[in-house]
């Protein structure tokens, strides 16, 4: 296991400094929520208003590929810096595309993992220089609350990097739509579309506020009016929201779909054809089948709680 080197090497480093720690995963963590925030532009490319996406569904699509990634980031460590004690994560994340072989069976066709010890820059400069060392970021060492939440970006961006990489290798090899769990705005390719499941930012309400209200109100198996997504360094994407389950609340069953297909209609009803087959778990409203299929089995690649607990050798 190449990430337990990593770690193995980085207590030999440190030497006594390593202070243990109950072990958490960041993502348990009670704290305020982090976001990165973007200048997006958006435009209306429709009449604004809700559409029905059609009246009759095909048992089975012509979807294919289907891709997501997931990342693991313990409270691994506390180092004790001047007599403070400040928190060090190790990150784990995996990313991988299943074929559909037949409904039901999948498998993989490309895949990657990546590891990393989390430091906070000025412990990066003391301790680091290293590729399996990354620092989150500028942060006073007082400042715990920071630490953690540069952390969670950092442990993010790994994963999203990692994505795109595994992506990228194979769009190389084959041009057939693959559906990715997440955006696109950053991909620059045609053949992948992306599914949002969460709705921290109602990007309608800045250009109709009214569409906005229309869409949380939105009935079963309709699409909002289509919107274009620009950043400022020139991505851009298209997209709508669709309602794939009973709206029991506002985001229940909603999702936001980014493509750059030009003619959608057709991936609309694919999607909600996806949606027949019930996902588990709580996200369930909002989860295609095979997006949780790719999730399931990197959850098989990557080490559960209890074996990371005897591997680190940390308290439970």
């Amino acid at each position: 296991m190449e990430w337990l080197r990593k770690v193995e090497e980085f207590e030999k480093e440190a030497e006594d400094r390593l202070l243990r720690g109950e072990y958490c995963e960041l993502e348990d963590l009670e704290m305020q929520r982090v976001s990165k925030s973007m200048n997006v532009q958006v435009r209306l490319l429709e009449i604004p208003g809700i559409y029905r996406v059609t009246e009759h569904y095909s048992p089975r699509t012509e979807l294919r590929y289907f891709m997501d990634g997931v990342q693991r980031t313990v409270l691994w460590r506390y180092y004790d810096y001047d007599s403070i004690r400040i928190p060090l994560f190790l990150h784990l994340s995996g990313a991988v595309v299943l074929e559909r072989l037949k409904p039901g069976v999948f498998k993989p066709v490309e895949e990657g993992y990546r590891s990393a010890i989390l430091v906070p820059e000025f412990l990066y400069r003391e301790i680091g220089d290293s590729q399996d060392v990354v620092p989150t970021g500028e942060v006073e060492p007082w400042n715990i609350t920071e630490a953690v939440a540069l952390a969670k970006l950092k442990s993010q961006a790994l994963r999203q990097a990692l994505e795109l990489e595994v992506m990228h290798r194979f769009l190389e090899r084959c041009d057939a739509l693959l559906i990715k769990d997440g955006n696109i705005i950053d991909t620059r390719s045609d053949s992948v579309a992306g599914i949002v499941k969460s709705h921290t930012t109602p990007y309608l309400h800045r250009v109709n506020p009214s569409l906005q209200r229309q869409v949380w109100n939105m009935p079963l198996y309709h699409r909002s009016s289509a919107f274009s997504l620009r950043l400022s360094n020139g991505s851009r994407v298209e997209s709508f929201y669709l309602r794939i389950h009973e709206p029991l609340a506002p985001d229940t069953g909603l999702i936001r779909v980014e493509h750059r297909l030009g003619d959608f209609e057709e991936l609309a009803a694919w999607l909600i054809a996806e949606s027949r087959v019930y996902s588990s778990g709580r996200r369930w409203h909002s989860m295609l089948y095979p997006i949780e299929r790719c999730e399931a089995y990197l959850r098989t690649q990557l080490p559960g709680r209890r074996k990371l607990r005897a591997l680190l050798g940390v308290a439970k």
